[in-house]
């Protein structure tokens, strides 16, 4: 694995966390948008593996390189999560993305809950790929 590769992923895996402890602390806006950093950084983290440049924000976009680049399709979870994921990046932060209301009234429990389980596989994707043959937590 590449430096850059590592790195991503070690950032990644911290963003997992956070998400992990915001939904702890029952932050479900904030849980969301540590679930859109983690699978960001995962799939910078496969494509710099790969030897590939990885910029931008856009998951499908990221997603989509992924795939290409490991010649490989990926679960179909993970085009609903990089689509549900890419508004959370800007949604779960700014109160003027809503209408009306806060960021955090627009996020319940059980989106959280979807969103850690999708940053979750994504995760355990990208670590097969990344740490063949060994478990990374």
């Amino acid at each position: 694995m590449t430096e850059e590769a590592r790195r991503w992923s070690d950032d990644a895996q911290r963003d997992l966390q956070r998400a992990r402890s915001m939904f702890a602390d029952e932050d479900w806006a904030g849980a969301a948008f540590y679930c859109q950093q983690a699978m960001e950084k995962w799939m910078k983290a496969l494509l710099a593996s790969k030897g590939e440049n990885a910029w931008g924000h856009e998951l499908t976009r990221l997603t989509k390189r992924v795939a290409e680049a490991f010649r490989e399709s990926l679960p179909a979870s993970f085009h609903r999560a990089a689509k549900e994921l890419e508004r959370d990046y800007t949604a779960a932060r700014y109160p003027d993305a809503w209408e009306t209301g806060t960021s955090y009234e627009h996020y319940t429990k059980e989106m959280a809950e979807e969103r850690i389980s999708w940053a979750e596989q994504v995760a355990e994707f990208a670590r097969s790929r990344l740490f063949p043959g060994t478990a990374k937590n």
